[in-house]
């Protein structure tokens, strides 16, 4: 086959769906006329020489009960971003540009949330897991005057914690647009940390620390900046925090 050549075509109930072959090769089919199969199946196979299917055929996603009606690729976004499937319900199959106009709107309405301008001193958290908890929970014992204005998450499962709106991190751009510069990374995992930071910093946003009153630092420890000391923490000499 060469690429552009119609390899087959599929059908749900009410769509039929052409299938191009995407280069220039030998194909083999792992289909046959009016066979019915699952998502996640291979259906065929381009390469220089024939394909054996035995050990290539994935098994299906048993978290949906109908799965003959979403792509493989749209299965695994809907996954990502959480997404309630009776969104999906009238529709006879589901894309991913279907998925993909859902979380525009999805993350179009979690901006509406937004304020029009935010000031130097408001500040985001990153991570709206554990860590993002027991930080709220600090600055409110300590009393301290940070002003918490969003929470982001890479893949939000609730709308807010503690009244704070919790955004998608696609929100990012407009935050710095509209002002915000200073964020906060709650996250526990040290190389997820510090991918982030690095994701962060190229936006321009400052990776800030947040430090209880009641912590002992040692005057000749080091902390470098986006670290959270706890309340009653105690940091003792030369002790060297990295971000």
């Amino acid at each position: 086959v060469k690429t552009g050549d119609i390899l087959f075509e599929f059908e749900t109930s009410k769509t039929v769906i052409e299938v191009e072959a995407q280069t220039n090769g030998i194909v083999s089919l792992n289909i046959s006329i009016g066979q019915s199969v699952p998502v996640g199946w291979i259906a065929a196979a381009i390469d220089s020489e024939a394909v054996n299917f035995e050990k290539k055929i994935k098994t299906p996603d048993k978290d949906f009960d109908d799965l003959e009606k979403f792509s493989s690729k749209a299965i695994d976004l809907i996954k990502k971003y959480n997404l309630d499937r009776k969104v999906f319900l009238n529709l006879d199959f589901v894309t991913t540009e279907d998925v993909e106009e859902i979380v525009s709107q999805k993350i179009s309405n979690e901006n509406e949330l937004l304020q029009e301008k935010f000031n130097n001193e408001d500040v985001a958290l990153f991570g709206a897991g554990y860590q993002c908890q027991v930080v709220l929970d600090m600055i409110a014992t300590e009393d301290l005057n940070i002003n918490i204005v969003a929470i982001l998450d890479s893949n939000p499962t609730k709308n807010k914690l503690d009244n704070i709106n919790i955004l998608n991190k696609f929100s990012l751009d407009l935050l710095y647009k509209r002002g915000l510069r200073k964020i906060h990374i709650c996250v526990g995992d040290g190389k997820m940390k510090s991918e982030i930071a690095k994701d962060l910093k190229s936006r321009g946003f400052e990776i800030i620390s947040i430090i209880a009153p009641s912590a002992i630092i040692s005057k000749t420890a080091k902390l470098e900046k986006g670290v959270f000391i706890g309340s009653r923490v105690y940091i003792g000499r030369e002790v060297n925090i990295k971000e």
